[in-house]
C-alpha cells in the first residue's frame, strides 16, 4: 500500500504552511504566522515589490512558481493592491508580464498572471493581458545582466490602447530587462505612464525602504 502511503504524505503536506512546515496552511497558501512577517515592501516612484527576493519571501515565490501552491497569488494580490493604493496611483488597467505558449501549457499557469488577476480584483479595475512573447526566451535567472537584456530584447508585443496608465505585474524583478521590455512595447502600443509591481525584488537591484 506505498500508493495509500504515499497520498497521505500529499494531503498531510498540502495541510501545512509550505514556509514554516510546521502550522497549518491557510486559504492564502501559508499559515498566519508566517505571512504576518513575510513583506518588507520597497518603492520608488513608479515602481512596489513586496521585499527582497531571499529568505521567506524567496521560498515563497518558489512555491507558488513550481510547486503549484497557487493559493499564495491572492496574498501576493493583496498585498501588492494594498501598497500601490499606498502610493496613489491612479491605475487603469493591469497587465501581467506574458509567458511563452511553450511555458504556460508545460507550468499549467502564469504566476505573474494569477497574481495581477487578484491585484485587479482588489483595485476594482480591468485586468487586460495585453501583451504577448514574439518568441521563446531561456530563463532570465540562468543569465548574467548583458544576456538577459540580449534574451529578452524586442521580445515582447502588445495590443492597442489608448492612453491608459497601466500596472505591469511580475512575480520577481532581476536585472530589470524583462520589465524594461514589456514597458517599450506598452508605450509603443499607446500606453501613456507604466508602473510596476512585483513580489520581490532580487538583492541587487534594492530600492529605498518604505
Amino acid at each position: 500500500m506505498a500508493w495509500l502511503t504515499k497520498a497521505r504524505h500529499w494531503v498531510f503536506q498540502l495541510m501545512r504552511c509550505p514556509l514554516c512546515r510546521c502550522r497549518l496552511s491557510s486559504a492564502l497558501g501559508c499559515c498566519a504566522s508566517c505571512a504576518s512577517e513575510l513583506f518588507k515592501p520597497m518603492a520608488n516612484v513608479d515602481q512596489v515589490v513586496l521585499g527582497e527576493y531571499q529568505g521567506a519571501l524567496k521560498q515563497a515565490v518558489l512555491a507558488l512558481k513550481f510547486n503549484h501552491v497557487t493559493r499564495l497569488s491572492r496574498l501576493f494580490g493583496q498585498a501588492l493592491a494594498h501598497q500601490v493604493r499606498q502610493q496613489g496611483w491612479q491605475i487603469d488597467l493591469v497587465c501581467a508580464v506574458p509567458l511563452h505558449i511553450t511555458r504556460r501549457f508545460g507550468r499549467g499557469y502564469n504566476q505573474a498572471a494569477l497574481i495581477a488577476r487578484v491585484a485587479a480584483r482588489e483595485l476594482a479595475v480591468p485586468y487586460r493581458p495585453v501583451l504577448y512573447r514574439r518568441r521563446p526566451t531561456r530563463q532570465q535567472a540562468k543569465l548574467g545582466a548583458a544576456a538577459r537584456r540580449a534574451n529578452v530584447a524586442a521580445a515582447f508585443g502588445c495590443r492597442a490602447l489608448n492612453g491608459e496608465q497601466v500596472l505591469l505585474m511580475d512575480d520577481v524583478i532581476t536585472s530589470g530587462a524583462t520589465i524594461t521590455e514589456c514597458s517599450l512595447a506598452l508605450f509603443e502600443a499607446g500606453a501613456r505612464r507604466v508602473q510596476v509591481a512585483a513580489v520581490a525584488l532580487a538583492k541587487a537591484e534594492r530600492e529605498v525602504p518604505l
